[in-house]
C-alpha cells in the first residue's frame, strides 16, 4: 500500500481503500467451482488429478478444550496451512478485478485492488464508485 500512497501523495490525490474481510475464506471455496476454474485457465489434467487426489476424501481434526476431535470429512474449502492454499485461493478470485469499476491511476496503470490470498483491498480515487 505504501507505493500507492507515495505515488498519490506526489500528485495530491486521495485514495479510498475498502478492506475486505473474507471470513473463513479458505474454508468456503466450492471445490467443484475451483477445479472448473483451474480447467478454464489452462491447468493441465495431470495437475488437476494431483489436486483432486489431494482433496478427495480429506478429513480434519480439531484441537479444543476437550482434546482432539474425531475425524470429520470436509468437502469444501482449501486446506489450512497447505502451501498451495494461498495460490489456489488467488486463482479462484483472480478475475474479481474484471467485475470492479473505479480504481486509481499509478504511473499510468489503473489499479483496482491489492491482493494476497484472502487479504484484499479495493481501491478508488472517488468515494462513489
Amino acid at each position: 500500500m505504501s507505493i500507492v500512497s507515495i505515488k498519490l501523495a506526489e500528485k495530491g490525490k486521495k485514495v479510498y481503500a475498502f478492506f475486505v474481510d473474507y471470513s473463513a475464506a479458505f474454508d468456503r471455496i466450492d471445490r467443484y467451482a475451483l477445479f472448473y476454474k483451474l480447467t478454464e485457465i489452462g491447468v493441465s489434467q495431470k495437475m488437476l488429478n494431483v489436486l483432486k487426489n489431494l482433496y478427495d476424501g480429506s478429513t480434519s481434526r480439531v484441537w479444543g478444550q476437550e482434546g482432539l476431535s474425531e475425524k470429520f470429512e470436509n468437502g469444501t474449502g482449501v486446506k489450512q496451512g497447505c502451501l498451495l492454499s494461498p495460490l489456489l485461493f488467488s486463482l479462484f478470485v483472480n478475475d474479481l478485478e474484471d467485475y470492479l469499476d473505479g480504481g486509481i491511476s499509478v504511473g499510468g496503470i489503473c489499479m483496482k485492488l491489492l491482493a494476497y490470498a484472502d487479504d484484499i483491498v479495493l481501491l478508488a480515487s472517488d468515494r462513489v464508485v
